[in-house]
């Protein structure tokens, strides 16, 4: 069968059914430590078939959230800080962090509905360039059977506005990872509040907001949580 068969079969069975079917996290020998270790050795080593290799292996064994979670974020966290070791170089941390992104992206795509419940817009925030955490969130949210239009990094405020007008979603998700993109995504929810009725929910995440709740305060919208697992949840309680 095709791709979108597959997973329109596996929509079928529903969450219970999907997570009954699940296996345990770190079940056998095979498990998110000795995968991240292949994973890591591979993306150092710049080597896609090495790479390739052991997401399959992932995605057969693990949920898509799970790998994202406990594999894609572990090792690009640990890449990053052997490069600030200097253990790790530029062109390695690029290298890893473009190769994730473009499963991320499969993925996006592989899952995105026809027709979902409800149109949802992605992005970062003005000048912010890190854009992994907030496509994970996507891809989790069209498994959820959530229709995306996911804008990518560095969003400019007036860009995102006019798209908001145009879409009519029911919600808009932005994330920043430092603290001065953190004060551009404070600007861009300042400009969605600013319009008429009806205007969408905003949600937003990130680093910062993580690392201090009185910065929260300033945003015109819903924090999401501290990842993309706990986004989904109040995203959901906040929709229905």
């Amino acid at each position: 069968m095709t791709i979108s068969q597959a997973i329109q079969q596996l929509r079928s069975l529903g969450d219970d059914a999907l997570a009954e079917a699940a296996p345990e996290p770190d079940h056998g020998p095979r498990n998110f430590d000795v995968l991240a270790g292949e994973l890591l050795d591979a993306l150092l080593a710049f080597d896609h078939q090495g790479a390739n290799a052991a997401i399959e292996e992932a995605y057969a064994l693990y949920r898509i959230e799970d790998v994202c979670l406990r594999l894609f974020g572990p090792v690009l966290i640990e890449i990053g800080e052997r490069w600030h070791r200097h253990e790790a170089t530029i062109a390695q941390e690029h290298f890893a962090s473009h190769f994730i992104q473009r499963r991320l992206n499969a993925l996006l795509q592989a899952y995105s509905p026809a027709a979902g419940r409800g149109l949802i817009i992605t992005a970062c925030a003005p000048d912010e360039l890190h854009e992994l955490g907030i496509l994970m969130l996507s891809v989790f949210l069209v498994r959820r059977a959530w229709q995306i239009i996911y804008l990518g990094a560095n969003v400019p405020i007036a860009d995102l506005v006019q798209t908001v007008v145009r879409l009519q979603p029911a919600l808009v998700c932005l994330s920043a990872t430092n603290s001065r993109t953190a004060h551009t995504l404070i600007a861009a929810t300042a400009a969605i509040a600013q319009l008429p009725e009806p205007r969408p929910l905003v949600g937003f995440g990130g680093e910062p907001f993580n690392a201090d709740p009185a910065l929260r305060a300033h945003v015109h919208g819903r924090y999401l949580g501290a990842d993309a697992q706990e986004a989904v949840a109040r995203i959901e309680q906040a929709l229905g």
